[in-house]
């Protein structure tokens, strides 16, 4: 499953194939041959950890219980709440998924270009707590955008915060 904002919704892709979430399950289809992988993308724009936790039922275990779950927020929860409140919605997010499924494995995914936010510093703090994943292909972009584009970030997203196909 994978519950997130904008860019897990699909933002700047093309079409729908092109997306972080579609290239994933694509990816752990092929690496996993013997495995059934099915995708939930509950990616709803403009949404925060604050409304994640209030999604999971419906959009997420109404759907089926995930055994591996991504939770990207790093954009929309940038700055708004604080690390305090981030840190407690992202943690109720956590704990909800494990009392339905005490052996989901979790992984937090930084899409922001930013190293450094309220978001990054809850998520890091609550991943280490807990043992979880983070992946962070936002700083990649960001190196990429500063060295290799000197800056420029058409090549990778059309408007600073969604990646397009090539971010």
């Amino acid at each position: 499953a994978y519950l997130g904002g904008s860019i897990t919704q699909g933002g700047n892709a093309s079409e729908y194939s092109k997306n972080w979430v579609a290239l994933t399950t694509a990816w752990l289809s092929e690496q996993f041959p013997d495995a059934t992988v099915n995708e939930n993308n509950s990616g709803i724009s403009n949404t925060g950890s604050n409304y994640g936790i209030f999604r999971l039922e419906h959009d997420i275990f109404d759907i089926a219980v995930p055994d591996l779950i991504f939770i990207e927020f790093t954009s929309n929860d940038w700055g708004r709440f604080g690390d305090l409140n981030i840190s407690r919605q992202n943690e109720s997010i956590i704990r909800k998924l494990y009392e339905v499924n005490p052996k989901v494995d979790i992984v937090f995914l930084y899409t922001n270009f930013g190293s450094d936010s309220p978001c990054r510093r809850a998520s890091t703090a609550l991943a280490q707590h807990y043992g979880l994943l983070v992946v962070d292909p936002g700083s990649e972009l960001k190196r990429r955008i500063d060295e290799e584009e000197g800056g420029v970030y058409d090549k990778y997203s059309n408007d600073k915060i969604h990646p397009n196909d090539v971010g």
